[in-house]
């Protein structure tokens, strides 16, 4: 008598799930760490563009004091947008030195993984601000 059964068995079944798992646990940390270094450049995109935006705006007004205009919403003209990007609605915008026409220091914060920037008037480049910016 011959049995002709299909199918898999319990130990090919328990080799195939274990593969899977070594599979997800390399590849599960790696995407996080993807993820987190994309919230890190948009933070740092959208604080280049907030400081090319105030450049913009102390060319037509002469001042970097955008409080009596509206604040950061009066950027928006001058093409900057936080709400822009896929990460942007959890980045805080805030403007610390804005008082005069020679000084501004614009600082930027992702909510989702305590990235903390900052950029002035005479630098180029954002640097982690006092809370830091982890891997930045």
């Amino acid at each position: 008598m011959s049995f002709n059964m299909k199918g898999f068995t319990a130990i090919e079944l328990m080799v195939i799930l274990f593969v899977i798992a070594i599979i997800a646990s390399i590849a599960i940390p790696s995407y996080s760490s993807y993820l987190d270094r994309a919230k890190r450049d948009e933070t740092s995109g959208a604080l280049t563009d907030a400081k090319t935006a105030m450049l913009r705006f102390r060319m037509d007004n002469g001042s970097f004091d955008i409080s009596s205009s509206g604040g950061f919403s009066a950027l928006e003209e001058y093409g900057f947008s936080i709400s822009g990007g896929k990460y942007g609605q959890n980045i805080q915008i805030t403007g610390d030195q804005i008082n005069s026409d020679r000084n501004f220091k614009i600082s930027a914060k992702h909510l989702d993984i305590n990235c903390h920037l900052e950029i002035s008037f005479g630098s180029d480049v954002p640097t982690p601000g006092t809370d830091g910016c982890p891997g930045y």
